[in-house]
């Protein structure tokens, strides 16, 4: 059995954790750069941009090297990976890897390891491809190489958070208390990274509205545990 003041602390974690990752992605449309271009730019950009695998791909993103828009959303783009490198990647992270230890109960078993090993695969790919998109757009037109990398690193890291939230999914069915709801919510990456995979043009913002709806059902049933009143021994 797990003891309840290191349950609660986990849990506590997990919802300081989760809260700041989705204060953080909220922010991100707040940036200057961003609210400069948001007219240039369209709903899913951000991604499309991340999995682009050749210079056509980025053409339709930032535009032809003369439109007035494509100096605007280059900063935009900027702005918003160098935020998620000092931001964003950090702090789903931790929140990842409390969020282990909470479900759980323990860090040093099979679930927890394998969970806290896909949160770092992720975390290290969200660092290259994120560096590499920092590159690329010193010149798109001969991004294509970096393109590839990129793209290959974004793929890595949304499987390693899709792994991450199965094998939440599974401890929350073998772990006690069960929690049968959340271990359900816990498939939504699996199932965005799914649809994403069948059409990445039109549908690769499921990948994070996959991981939206696992995450906010964990930060959710975090603070519910975090808020309960411990019983009398």
């Amino acid at each position: 059995m797990r003891a309840n003041s290191s349950g609660r602390l986990w849990a506590i974690l997990t919802t300081m954790t989760g809260l700041a990752t989705l204060i953080i992605s909220i922010a991100f449309s707040r940036l200057p750069a961003v609210r400069t271009a948001r007219a240039c730019m369209t709903h899913g950009d951000v991604i499309r941009f991340e999995l682009a695998r050749s210079v056509e791909s980025l053409t339709a993103i930032f535009g032809p090297a003369a439109a007035p828009c494509r100096g605007l959303v280059i900063a935009a783009m900027d702005a918003i990976n160098h935020f998620d490198i000092a931001a964003f990647i950090p702090t789903y992270s931790a929140f990842a890897v409390s969020s282990a230890v909470w479900l759980v109960g323990r860090l040093l078993t099979p679930l927890t390891l394998i969970a806290i090993a896909a949160a770092l695969v992720a975390f290290g790919a969200d660092l290259i491809e994120t560096i590499t998109l920092l590159e690329m757009t010193n010149d798109l037109s001969t991004a294509d190489s970096l393109a590839l990398v990129a793209s290959a690193a974004a793929w890595t890291k949304f499987t390693a958070l899709t792994v991450h939230a199965l094998v939440l999914s599974a401890a929350c069915l073998v772990v006690t208390p069960r929690r049968w709801g959340l271990s359900l919510l816990l498939l939504a990456p699996l199932v965005g990274t799914s649809v994403a995979i069948s059409d990445v043009a039109r549908q690769a913002h499921m990948l994070s509205l996959g991981l939206g709806v696992a995450w906010g059902a964990l930060v959710l049933t975090a603070l519910r545990e975090a808020l309960r009143r411990r019983r009398p021994a």
